[in-house]
């Protein structure tokens, strides 16, 4: 018994006792009775309870189950989906309202063009003048130098056409030739002849210009209808800056277009124009700067040669057998064919030469 009195047991009893009686004198104090006595027993440990288990829900709710989280997964990735679609289709919706409001500006300041508008759909990575494929080709009424515009300028020309897609030839490609003007000094020059350090930085050059030439930076340059290629007064861009040539005769200007060459999506194809193919309306296009020439070719398909100033080569003029000036320059198998079809080309020298048709070359004879 004494053993039991002084072990470690004994002692703990003591102390639950005393903690005990020390409870109960504090619940009598307070004038509760049992009911006072049993709360100050059970509410510290109700608190403790309830801490833990609200602690343990704060930790378990955490973890919830995989199927659960995957399915919260899937329906937020299949709303992102669905708002892209949305705003890609929103985008779209802003782009063609905006080309169609141009297409229409464009029409009522050109009402004898005929356009035929076109979206980008490829382009050769490996091209460094920036030609591309638009969507729309033959059967949409499309031919071989057809002009491609935006609403800003000039853009090239369709250089190869199928029946659903064309080809199209940019003005920074050196192969391209397009009679242009200064508009404030009305000076003539051929757009052409690029090279592939200019095309990298989006320009291009305006060729054949007299040394005493008053072409500055700045100034806008047009097409100047000669030859009934490209529509007259096209804005094709501005003067950046002027240079002589290496040969010390001439001097040449870099363009910067105003079209956005580069980054093109959206396009229209003048598909016809008043004085397409027969030179500038109402003009004398059998000169080209005061120099005499030829008569004009006569309804039956009759020869004309055209002069050339010594340092401003013109665009070549094509007849057309019934003389009308707003039929279609040539069939595409003839613009394509530099053996039998009328085109033009420029000489290293500055002058320009012009090459007519093997049918209308027997008919003058």
């Amino acid at each position: 018994m004494k053993e039991f009195f002084k072990s470690g047991r004994f002692k703990a009893l003591v102390v639950v006792a005393l903690l005990l009686c020390g409870f109960m004198i504090y619940a009598l104090s307070q004038g509760g009775g049992a009911s006072g006595f049993i709360g100050a027993i059970t509410t510290p440990l109700q608190s403790l309870s309830s801490a833990i288990s609200k602690g343990a829900d704060s930790f378990f709710s955490q973890f919830v189950s995989t199927s659960d989280l995957q399915k919260q997964l899937d329906e937020k990735e299949e709303e992102l989906r669905e708002l892209r679609e949305k705003q890609v289709d929103y985008d779209s919706a802003i782009r063609e309202n905006e080309e169609l409001r141009r297409y229409l500006d464009i029409k009522e300041q050109n009402e004898d063009f005929e356009l035929e508008p076109a979206q980008v759909v490829a382009r050769d990575n490996t091209d460094l003048y920036y030609n591309f494929t638009v969507n729309t080709g033959s059967a949409n009424g499309v031919e071989l130098r057809d002009p491609v515009i935006t609403a800003d300028g000039l853009v090239g020309y369709v250089s190869e056409v199928y029946p659903t897609y064309s080809i199209v030839r940019s003005i920074l490609d050196p192969s391209t030739e397009i009679g242009a003007q200064d508009s404030h000094t009305q000076e003539n020059g051929v757009v052409g002849l690029n090279t592939i350090d200019l095309a990298k930085k989006g320009l291009c050059r305006l060729n054949y210009l007299d040394r005493g030439s008053s072409v500055s930076r700045g100034n806008l340059v047009v097409t100047s209808g000669v030859g009934g290629a490209y529509p007259r007064g096209l804005i094709i861009g501005t003067v950046e800056e002027v240079l002589q040539e290496s040969d010390g005769i001439s001097i040449y200007a870099t363009i910067k277009p105003a079209a956005d060459i580069m980054h093109l999506t959206d396009v229209m194809i003048i598909k016809s124009f008043y004085g397409q193919g027969v030179g500038i309306p109402g003009e004398d296009n059998g000169t080209s700067t005061g120099t005499s020439s030829e008569p004009e070719p006569s309804s039956d398909g009759g020869d004309a040669s055209q002069a050339a100033d010594s340092s401003v080569p013109s665009s070549s003029q094509e007849a057309s057998s019934q003389g009308s000036a707003s039929s279609r320059a040539s069939t595409p198998s003839s613009q394509n064919n530099s053996t039998s079809g009328t085109s033009s080309g420029s000489r290293s020298d500055g002058t320009s030469s012009s090459r007519t048709s093997s049918s209308q070359r027997g008919a003058s004879r």
